[in-house]
C-alpha cells in the first residue's frame, strides 16, 4: 500500500470514529428518551412528544365549546420534573381574545397579582415552520405551605408560605383561525436536559395553518 492510500484510510477511519462519537452524544442529550408524534384533536397541529412521559387530558381541551386543541405531557423523577403543554387557540376560545391577548398576560408582571422576585425576559421574535412568532421565558413562584382559611374564604398569605421558583419559556405562533402556543415549564432546581426536550418538539412541530 502506498504512502497516499494509507494516509487516505487513516482518513476515513478517524472521520468514521468522530461521526460515531457524535451521534452517540446527540442521543446522551436526551437521555436516552424516545419520541413519538402526537397528532391533536381536528388536526390542528403534529409534533414529537417523549414516549414515555404521562399525558394529561384537560376537560376543558379538544372540544368545540371552549375551542382550545392540544395535549400537556409531564415527567416526574428523581432528578427532577417538567411540564410541555403544546395547543391550538382557534377563534373564539374561552381563555383568550387573540395571539396579542395572550403575549400581554404572560410576558410581564400582573400589577397587584405578581411576586415581586418574578423576572421576565424581552419578547423576541421566532420562526418556527415557517411562522412568525414570539418567545419569551420567566421565572415565577409556585406557594408551598398555603392554607385556605374558610372564615375569610381566602388563602394564607403568600408572606407566610414557602416559595419556590420555577422556569417557564413561552413559544407562541399567530396563524390562521387562531394561534398556537408551546409552554415549557420546570422547577428551577430541575435539570436544564429538558430544554433540549423543548427544543425537539420545536423543531418537530408542523401546523395545520400557516400564514
Amino acid at each position: 500500500m502506498t504512502a497516499k492510500k494509507f494516509l487516505f484510510f487513516l482518513f476515513i477511519l478517524i472521520a468514521t470514529t468522530v461521526s460515531n462519537i457524535c451521534t452517540v452524544d446527540a442521543y446522551q442529550i436526551f437521555d436516552n428518551i424516545e419520541f413519538i408524534k402526537y397528532r391533536s384533536a381536528k388536526g390542528f397541529f403534529s409534533c414529537l412528544i417523549p414516549k414515555k412521559w404521562s399525558r394529561h387530558e384537560n376537560p376543558s381541551l379538544n372540544n368545540d365549546l371552549n375551542r382550545i386543541y392540544g395535549t400537556k405531557v409531564f415527567t416526574k423523577n428523581d432528578e427532577g420534573s417538567a411540564t410541555i403543554s403544546i395547543n391550538f387557540y382557534a377563534k373564539g376560545n374561552t381563555m383568550y381574545k387573540n395571539y396579542a391577548h395572550f403575549i400581554q398576560t404572560f410576558s410581564k408582571p400582573i400589577k397587584g397579582l405578581s411576586d415581586k422576585d418574578e423576572k421576565y425576559s424581552p419578547v423576541k421574535n421566532i420562526i418556527i415552520s415557517s411562522l412568525k412568532g414570539k418567545t419569551f421565558e420567566r421565572t415565577v413562584f409556585d406557594y408551598e405551605g398555603l392554607a385556605y382559611d374558610p372564615t375569610t374564604a381566602s388563602f394564607r398569605s403568600h408572606s407566610t408560605a414557602s416559595k419556590r421558583p420555577v422556569f417557564e419559556r413561552f413559544v407562541a405562533l399567530p396563524a390562521k383561525e387562531g394561534f398556537y402556543v408551546l409552554r415549557l415549564r420546570y422547577p428551577k432546581e430541575s435539570t436544564d436536559r429538558y430544554d433540549a426536550v423543548f427544543e425537539k418538539i420545536l423543531k418537530s412541530f408542523k401546523p395545520l395553518y400557516k400564514r
